[in-house]
């Protein structure tokens, strides 16, 4: 995940039968990681490491900590390349190996229906869909709603975790999606425009990522009153 740190370990055996001299291990980080530490510390720079000697038979590792920076997508290619001589100094060919780590991460998105328009008193819903689109769990899932002034809470399906307006989902995994259906009434005195903001919060596994939201506009008229208007017909007759 972005934000977590990761470790590449680099193990150098020495299959021969004469003992490898001056040994360089030259580490090659993909764009998208830093340097943290390793086990041994660099000899020059972060990346480059000199040994002596290595024996036949023996194994020589070094540990290397970097962290996964917040921007980084896709797989990352580490490249590493030892370079070495014989006895008499004479260069052998160099070795080199790769390690790939793919970086996945969840991503939610939120989206926030309803009415475009409405009476004041009337009953509306609002919808609020969400779904988890990255490549990972999303954990501590929670979406709250702030309700406009001017309208008042009835119900939802899923009913609400704490109050009326916090929905505690928990962790969500890569594809999941649900949504949540709220009523609330529209005061008899509101008009005009009012909003609706959502918000939903989440981790991946290693910290909390932004906050996403969404907001629904909707207008509010006045109620129409029934107007009934009699023909003289009409009026004749009843009264003679």
């Amino acid at each position: 995940n972005p934000g977590e740190l990761i470790t590449y370990i680099i193990t150098l055996q020495n299959i021969g039968t004469n003992t490898a001299y001056n040994v360089t291990v030259i580490d090659t980080y993909p764009a998208g990681v830093t340097f943290v530490s390793s086990s041994i510390a660099p000899g020059s720079g972060d990346n480059t490491w000199y040994i002596s000697s290595i024996n036949p038979s023996s194994i020589y590792s070094i540990d290397i900590t970097v962290a996964v920076d917040m921007a980084a997508v896709g797989d990352l290619v580490n490249f590493v390349e030892v370079i070495f001589e014989n006895s008499i100094g004479i260069p052998q060919t160099p070795i080199n190996d790769t390690c790939n780590t793919t970086i996945i991460n969840p991503y939610m998105l939120i989206i926030k229906e309803g009415p475009a328009n409405a009476v004041s008193g009337e009953l509306i819903n609002y919808w609020v869909n969400y779904t988890n689109i990255g490549t990972d769990t999303a954990f501590n899932v929670e979406i709250m709603d702030t309700y406009p002034i001017g309208v008042t809470f009835i119900s939802s399906i899923p009913a609400p975790t704490i109050s009326n307006n916090l929905w505690i989902l928990g962790d969500l995994g890569s594809g999941a999606s649900g949504s949540i259906q709220i009523t609330v009434q529209i005061d008899v005195d509101t008009s005009g425009n009012i909003t609706n903001l959502v918000q939903l919060d989440y981790e991946n596994s290693v910290m909390a990522l932004p906050t996403v939201f969404d907001t629904c506009n909707t207008t509010i008229n006045p109620p129409r009153l029934p107007i009934r208007i009699d023909s003289n017909a009409d009026f004749d007759e009843a009264h003679g």
